[in-house]
């Protein structure tokens, strides 16, 4: 009879005492055990891209953030890059209705979705830049986090406002940090006229021959076949792929000639290099 008592009085005496370890179920009792994945209450170093006063360029503030949980870490930056972003010294960037539904990073990519608030149709192209890098160079500072695609309304865009691609994600851009954003377009314009003007050796000055692979006496002959006799030309629309050392403008245009001949309406693709603090182009595309 006593040895059928034992075992049972032993397994009493362990349950009991593995009780004590964690004998009340509660987040706020020393004893209970740690299961969440998450850090609490840590304080996280963040740095922020936004456009300086003037809109010319993008700043940075290095800010710590006290994330309660690491899950949420994403959303809270957005939120903060977002009140950044309404007020840049008396110029109203975003409007106050701008807000983000969610974000979320899959293989290397964060898919960031705003409310539609976000955009505005009658941004300039400096500041739509300014507007797009401050989001894609902030959230790729973040742990996990290679490029940014942006959403709105949970839809790919084919442009973010009116000229910049957002067709594909996009990669930090430190061209548009601490310096002056330069227009593509601006080499275009000037490139077209000079055409116009017919100063054919000018042009040279617009393109990039770092290895002295363009006879410009040949480029010349072409312009002149090409292009001349422009009277006038018109920039339909274009489309700038990112802001970078390398860069694509898709581009529709239309070409007056002074025989009242009229070219009508060409898409043509440039590409274009950043050199010695310059855009130049590089080929055009047919």
């Amino acid at each position: 009879m006593y040895k059928k008592i034992l075992p049972i009085i032993v397994l009493i005496t362990i349950v009991l005492t593995g009780c004590d370890k964690y004998d009340v179920v509660s987040q706020d009792n020393e004893n209970y055990p740690i299961i969440t994945p998450f850090l609490k209450g840590e304080n996280k170093e963040v740095v922020f891209y936004y456009p300086n006063s003037d809109l010319e360029y993008l700043v940075t503030e290095t800010v710590k953030i006290e994330i309660e949980y690491e899950k949420d870490t994403f959303e809270i930056v957005a939120r903060e890059l977002l009140d950044k972003l309404r007020i840049i010294g008396e110029n109203e960037l975003i409007s106050n209705k701008a807000d983000l539904i969610a974000i979320d990073v899959v293989g290397g990519t964060a898919y960031v979705n705003f409310t539609k608030e976000l955009v505005n149709g009658n941004m300039s192209e400096s500041e739509e830049a300014l507007l797009l890098y401050s989001i894609v160079n902030t959230i790729s500072r973040l742990e996990s986090v290679e490029d940014v695609q942006i959403l709105i309304e949970g839809k790919d865009k084919s442009t973010f406002c009116k000229y910049y691609s957002i067709r594909i994600p996009l990669k930090p851009s430190m061209l548009i940090v601490n310096r002056e954003y330069m227009s593509p377009i601006t080499t275009i314009t000037q490139y077209y006229d000079c055409l116009k003007n017919e100063e054919y050796d000018k042009i040279m000055t617009f393109i990039e021959n770092r290895n002295n692979n363009i006879d410009s006496n040949m480029l010349k002959k072409y312009l002149i076949n090409s292009y001349g006799n422009i009277k006038y030309y018109q920039i339909q629309k274009y489309s700038i792929d990112k802001y970078d050392v390398n860069m694509n403008v898709e581009m529709d245009i239309r070409i007056y000639f002074k025989n009242e001949k009229i070219k009508g309406d060409v898409r043509e693709n440039y590409n274009f290099i950043f050199s010695d603090d310059k855009i130049k182009l590089v080929r055009k595309i047919k």
